[in-house]
């Protein structure tokens, strides 16, 4: 915070001057002896006090005097009959006063403690010290504040010792106090006025700087603290006050983004059906275009209200500011309500971190309120740029503000709550918080205490039912070692705490949780954790100032929590749009109702992304507008290919959307959607063979996502029809259970008419369609790959066992090839085709991967455990290759460990250890053998020695005595 050093000192010298500054005695004159008829009133004496003046006793003349006393008799002064307001004066008239001591400090430290040392009265000794020591800290005399510090004797050790604390917390850098240093927050009782609060803080020997505009009833000042004070000292000290209800820091927060990279406005954009024009919503690649918009499938929201006239709301996004100028943000800001709430006066802003308070100068904060901004109300169908979350189809649905509350890097809780204050004032439905502050973990932005004022002020917007929407927090390198941590303010329970997702839905960041989003701080069943969401906050486009000069252009990508809070104040927004009454608890329940997790929290991504077209249905049911269930009244299962679900009609529905699931109770998901008033009936075609299904149906509304309750669900276990023992049964066989579909008529004939003319065997037709591209796209796991090759080629349904030992080859990475060759072999097979009339001849495998299980089952696991992942095809067969060919074991394992993708992989000694363990010996690691190699390896032993001495073990030589491999003896490389 910037101060003002000159009005600070002349203040406090003057408050203190005042009340305790000694005046210097005038010498006391001789006087000449007087008779007892001399008039008592020619002996007066003037007091330091300027009180009205004393007669002098008189002094009788001795009868028979001394020659050299009679000359000059002394008077003796009585005490006077009021008590003397100098207490130096009374104490001894040959003390310096200390205004005299003040000058002399200035420029002579040593003798102005001197002349305080002569001080014996201990009060008036420490309040001398304690004004010289105010004049050295404030006007920064160091030199003389080390000559006045070694003379000044015992007394003022702990005055010293309080400067010294204070000027240190001072010193420190806001970041690591989390706080601002040299003020706190001073929050009166009720019924104490500005002017009165200026009083009280005044009598402390503080400053009264402003009032902090809040939303709480209170009276709230920023006041400074005396230079001797800590943060902590100072909210001990005005505690005390009985005017005052409770006293804190200014704590700070900071921006929760990560910056990306630039883009620029190039080409042409490809329109899809149903998003707004605008360039980058439109554009093809998922690594540049405005992804967060289908995402949140806000599309179907934007349907929905497309023709409700309803007043805009309004959206307040507390920030670093905003370009008002943007082109990209004229139609939804209202820019006479974007203002400074740094400044008390609140003046009106035009830039994004460069407003009266902002010293970042075009740094990295810069552009920051206005990415944020644009995410909510960003211009839509203007064929520019992207399109605002909550701007709806026709720009109607909000009225955007933004409120500059940083100065430079960080806001201070009096801003944000200024900030609040603002919003509510000026009716903002929506309060955007894109910023935070770590409690807890090893605190570095905010201590480990409430932030009353601010948590104050979000609980009253939420009585107002104001929905105030939070960043959960960005993890990075400081907090690594204590993710998840609670950020504040979203760690209140009256904000809507917000985890920022990628494009598939996972938690932003890293795979260990050491970096990306924050997630939620304690347990998925705490009541608490129920208000974390997710949205989309990797890789965000956004609108960008013009003043930002890191990056041209007007538009450009970042990631973080701060990305991800706007989409679902945009989402909300809508919904206020729609139902204007909503209270905050209701928009909670139906965040949570509607959001990927809706059943199943999780600690990653809370209820999971928010989805703005559910979450608008759910709110347009509170209306009233509610379709009726349908009920399922019949499954059947006509063949191998589909299950037939029928239902009920729902009067004023116009279709339908179908769900299914593997469970009763949970999983369910939308596969199909039908239209027509008259369709009661869909064929469900992607089933399998024995499976249990369960179905829902749910009726929705044309033009809308106006809908229904699912229906009570229904269920069946499809079975396995055998086909004629034909040529044209196989053939059918082949179609419907490789590819899943009825055979088209050429393709049938062609396969038939070939199989009979002999043109191909049994093993070739299954072959060929079980390497299809279109069997490929279907994406078969091991499991499902299997069970289709049973009834594809044995005309059967698996066995438990038989299946298994298939699946186990397939697993270490034998190919399917291999699968299909062996089944045709088997005499089941070739008894099928004897009994049909097809041809049959003998598959025999060509890959070396499918030679030997053993040989391909130990370069397998290399792969899984050293580089940690799935083999690729040529590198197995390579690998594989090698070992039939006679190389060993440990020569084989040594080309992994020395791998460029090994080294590239950057390992520690422990992770390297452990990695030896799985690979080599195929188990975990045990303590103490653990921590042994990695001592030799800290010590200065090479990676080759470690290895070869897990080569040497015993446990390696029957790893490749059970695969059938030759252990092999590499050589060692010493130290």
């Amino acid at each position: 915070m910037m101060k003002q050093p000159t009005r600070i000192v002349s203040v406090i010298l003057a408050l203190l001057f005042i009340s305790c500054t000694p005046v210097l005695t005038s010498a006391v004159e001789t006087t000449e002896t007087t008779t007892p008829t001399e008039s008592a009133s020619d002996a007066d004496v003037t007091h330091g006090d300027n009180s009205a003046t004393q007669p002098e006793p008189s002094v009788p003349i001795e009868s028979n005097p001394a020659p050299m006393e009679s000359a000059v008799p002394t008077p003796e002064v009585e005490p006077s009959s009021e008590p003397d307001d100098n207490p130096v004066t009374a104490q001894s008239g040959l003390l310096t006063p200390v205004e005299t001591i003040l000058q002399i400090a200035q420029t002579d430290g040593k003798t102005a403690a001197e002349l305080l040392n002569e001080y014996e009265d201990r009060t008036l000794f420490e309040d001398g010290v304690k004004q010289i020591l105010t004049l050295y800290y404030e006007k920064n005399l160091q030199s003389q504040l080390a000559l006045f510090t070694e003379t000044v004797k015992d007394w003022a050790n702990d005055l010293l010792g309080s400067f010294v604390t204070a000027a240190g917390e001072r010193q420190l850098d806001e970041t690591e106090l989390g706080y601002v240093p040299g003020e706190v927050i001073v929050i009166f009782k009720e019924n104490i006025s500005e002017t009165t609060a200026a009083q009280t803080i005044e009598e402390s020997a503080a400053i009264y700087i402003e009032e902090i505009a809040s939303p709480i009833d209170e009276n709230i000042g920023l006041v400074e603290i005396p230079v001797d004070q800590t943060v902590a000292d100072a909210i001990e000290e005005l505690e005390k006050n009985p005017a005052i209800e409770y006293v804190q820091p200014n704590y700070l927060y900071v921006q929760e983004k990560a910056l990306e990279e630039d883009v620029y406005v190039a080409g042409e954009s490809t329109v899809a059906q149903a998003l707004p024009n605008d360039y980058y919503t439109n554009l093809s690649s998922s690594g540049t275009k405005q992804w967060n918009f289908e995402a949140s499938a806000v599309s179907g929201a934007w349907d929905v209200l497309a023709d409700i006239s309803n007043n805009k709301i309004r959206v307040a996004v507390l920030d670093t500011g905003v370009d008002i100028y943007h082109e990209d943000l004229q139609k939804n800001l209202n820019k006479n309500l974007c203002v400074d709430a740094t400044v008390e006066s609140l003046p009106r802003i035009t830039t994004d971190g460069k407003n009266q308070n902002d010293s970042t100068n075009g740094s990295y904060g810069d552009f920051h309120g206005t990415h944020v901004a644009g995410i909510i109300g960003a211009t839509a169908n203007n064929n520019i740029g992207i399109a605002g979350l909550a701007s709806g189809s026709n720009n109607h649905l909000i009225e955007l503000f933004v409120v500059d509350v940083f100065r430079g890097k960080y806001a201070y809780s009096s801003d944000i709550s200024r900030g609040i204050n603002h919003a509510l004032n000026n009716n903002a439905k929506v309060i955007n918080l894109s910023l935070g502050g770590v409690v807890d973990n090893n605190t570095v932005y905010a201590p480990n205490t409430e932030d009353y004022l601010l948590q104050q002020a979000i609980q009253t917007a939420s009585a107002q039912d104001a929905a105030v929407v939070a960043a959960a927090g960005n993890v990075d390198g400081v907090f690594a070692t204590s993710a998840p941590f609670r950020c504040t303010p979203a760690d209140s329970p009256y904000c809507i705490a917000v985890i920022a997702t990628t494009q598939n839905g996972t938690r932003w960041g890293g795979s260990n949780f050491s970096t990306g989003s924050n997630y939620y701080y304690g347990n998925a069943s705490d009541s608490d954790a129920k208000r974390y969401f997710s949205a989309p906050g990797d890789n965000i486009i956004s609108t960008k100032p013009a003043t930002y000069t890191y990056y041209q252009g007007r538009y450009l990508y970042a990631n973080g929590t701060s990305m991800a809070t706007p989409a679902i104040s945009s989402v909300i927004a809508m919904m206020y749009y729609l139902h204007p009454d909503l209270t905050v608890s209701q928009i909670k329940t139906i965040l949570q109702q509607t959001s990927a997790n809706a059943s199943n929290y999780t600690l990653y991504t809370g209820w999971g992304s928010v989805n703005a077209a559910a979450a608008i249905s759910t709110t347009y049911g509170l209306l009233g507008n509610k379709l009726a269930s349908p009920s399922i009244t019949k499954l059947t299962q006509p063949d191998n290919l589909c299950i037939r679900i029928q239902w009920s009609p729902v009067s004023n529905s116009t279709g339908y959307q179908i769900y299914r699931s593997t469970s009763r109770n949970s999983g369910y998901s939308a596969i199909a959607s039908v239209s027509g008033t008259g369709t009661t009936s869909y064929n469900d075609t992607k089933v399998n063979i024995g499976q249990t299904y369960y179905y829902k149906i749910k009726a929705r509304h044309k033009n809308s996502l106006l809908s229904s309750s699912l229906s009570v669900a229904a269920t069946v276990t499809t079975r396995f029809f055998p086909y004629a023992n034909t040529i044209e049964g196989f053939v059918q066989r082949m179609y419907e259970l490789s590819l899943s579909r009825k055979p088209d008529a050429s393709g049938y004939n062609n396969w038939v008419s070939a199989i009979r003319n002999g043109l191909y065997t049994g093993p070739a037709t299954a072959y060929g369609f079980a390497s299809s591209p279109e069997f490929i796209s279907l994406h078969r796991t091991n499991s499902e790959f299997i069970e289709s090759m049973y009834m594809l080629l044995l005309n059967r349904i698996p066995d438990t066992m038989g299946k298994a030992s298939w699946v186990r080859l397939l697993d270490v990475g034998m190919s399917r090839e291999y699968v299909i060759g062996s089944m045709s072999n088997s005499a089941e097979f070739q008894n099928l085709c004897r009994n049909t009339g097809i041809r049959w001849e003998y598959s025999s495998p060509s890959q070396p991967r499918d030679q030997n299980y053993d040989i391909t089952a130990f370069v397998n696991r290399l792969y899984n455990e050293c580089l940690g992942r799935t083999p690729d095809t040529n590198g197995l067969n390579d690998w594989c290759q090698l070992l039939l060919n006679g190389y060993s074991g440990a020569d084989t394992a040594y080309g992994f460990f020395t791998s460029a993708e090994f080294l590239y992989m950057n390992t520690t000694n422990a992770e390297y250890v452990e990695i030896l363990y799985r690979t080599m010996l195929g188990r975990d690691s045990d303590t103490i053998g653990k921590q042994s190699w990695i001592r030799l390896l800290n010590q200065g032993y090479s990676r080759r020695y470690v290895f070869t001495g897990f080569v040497y073990s015993a446990e390696f030589t029957q790893l490749c005595n059970e695969h059938g491999i030759v252990r092999g003896n590499p050589s060692v490389e010493e130290v």
